[in-house]
């Protein structure tokens, strides 16, 4: 299970920050929104994406597991005195069973990159009585490293949009997708940041990535960025059509 720490969160912290990748996926999904939704993100990580959907709706209840994920983005809620974020630190299947017993649904559900349809769509559907919207990987993309096993592997196990599309049409669930391709790189304070990156996300011979960094790693002056589109799909599923 992915575990967050004070490296991955200054990682994810900049990349979100240089290239505004969660507000862009805002703007994607505000036309879906109404300023009376509750909307609850489920495993929201560091809260980037609820923090920037928050403008959108009423109210917006943010789910992970992890203590620390949630510990910083508490810490954000005040620092940019965002008042209609709620952060749940709690697992959220069992904050669905939860929800179930108290009779609450939310407008949106919401969800990026994780697995929840095949094993567990009853309790995801339990959170909605409108929307879920959900962002999945929508074909290759990434940095690829050639002898990268641990990756593939890892990508297979992720729920893509070409599994889930034939289940939501075996399903009969109404759905509309949207393409998505967004700059999602990474900035890096120095050549050994970056091999640390790779070493960290991509299991490969370090031969292979500083092959790899000097190819792609992008140097101006002081600063390092690797480059990297995420190709996705938004999946806007109407539960009651």
């Amino acid at each position: 299970m992915f575990r967050w720490d004070e490296e991955n969160i200054r990682w994810l912290e900049e990349a979100a920050a240089v290239t505004n990748y969660y507000q862009k996926l805002a703007e994607r999904i505000a036309p879906y929104l109404k300023h009376t939704d509750k909307l609850c993100e489920i495993g929201c990580g560091l809260g980037h994406l609820a923090c920037a959907v928050a403008p959108e709706v009423k109210q917006v209840t943010a789910i992970d597991i992890d203590h620390l994920a949630i510990a910083k983005l508490s810490e954000k809620i005040n620092r940019e005195s965002i008042k209609n974020l709620i952060p749940v630190q709690e697992n959220w299947l069992d904050f669905s069973i939860n929800n179930q017993l108290a009779e609450q649904k939310f407008d949106v559900v919401l969800l990026s990159y994780i697995n929840v349809f095949k094993e567990n769509w009853e309790a995801l559907r339990n959170l909605s009585k409108g929307l879920i919207i959900a962002i999945l990987a929508n074909g290759s993309s990434g940095i690829k490293l050639v002898n990268d096993q641990q990756k593939i592997t890892r990508e297979k196990r992720k729920e893509k949009i070409a599994d889930i599309i034939p289940w939501l049409r075996e399903n009969k669930l109404s759905y509309e997708l949207i393409d998505c391709e967004l700059e999602y790189g990474q900035p890096l304070a120095s050549l050994e940041d970056a091999e640390s990156y790779l070493a960290r996300y991509y299991k490969a011979d370090t031969s292979e990535i500083k092959e790899y960094l000097d190819q792609h790693l992008l140097v101006d002056g002081a600063k390092y960025y690797l480059p990297k589109k995420r190709k996705s799909g938004i999946l806007i599923i109407d539960i009651n059509s």
